[in-house]
């Protein structure tokens, strides 16, 4: 998708979705470190990594998501870039939240195992419910199981930045 080629209306559509992205992350940023105290790892960082993992599967022509409550580009169906749903982008900015709230202070292996293996499971069967219902479609070779895959290898990633990389002496 290229900026030029967009109407004015979808260009300020644009804008206030970013708007509001920008408000809620401004927001969070401010209330939740009250409360979310369990590392360094900013809540944030799921959302981000899903965005540009989204939008990167979306360019390789491996996926797309359809059919969305809050269409951000026209024709709705998300076959460009940064067009990833509204809907799908509140899963890991509010599931990032909570998986910071939850997150225990020192590395666990059998906690992390657990968690990365739980997460997987329900991020694979979550996209499954939604090509079951046309609001997720998979393309070329991409399957549920690379999702799962994909998904644990975000999982540990993040694990890891979060234990070893961020962790204080």
């Amino acid at each position: 998708m290229k900026l030029e080629n967009l109407t004015k209306r979808e260009k300020f559509k644009l804008l206030k979705l970013l708007g509001l992205f920008v408000g809620l992350g401004i927001s969070l940023a401010k209330i939740l470190p009250i409360y979310v105290n369990s590392g360094q790892l900013p809540i944030w960082t799921p959302w981000m990594y899903d965005f540009a993992f989204e939008n990167s599967g979306t360019l390789l022509g491996l996926w797309y998501s359809s059919n969305s409550l809050i269409p951000v580009c026209v024709p709705v169906e998300s076959t460009y870039a940064a067009c990833v749903p509204i809907e799908v982008m509140m899963v890991p900015l509010f599931g990032g939240v909570a998986w910071a709230l939850y997150m225990p202070r020192k590395c666990k292996l059998t906690y992390s195992i657990v968690d990365i293996l739980v997460i997987s499971t329900f991020g694979a069967f979550g996209e499954f419910i939604l090509i079951r219902y046309s609001l997720m479609h998979y393309l070329q070779w991409w399957t549920s199981f690379h999702a799962f895959i994909s998904y644990m290898g975000t999982w540990i990633i993040l694990h890891f930045v979060n234990y070893k990389v961020l962790d204080e002496p």
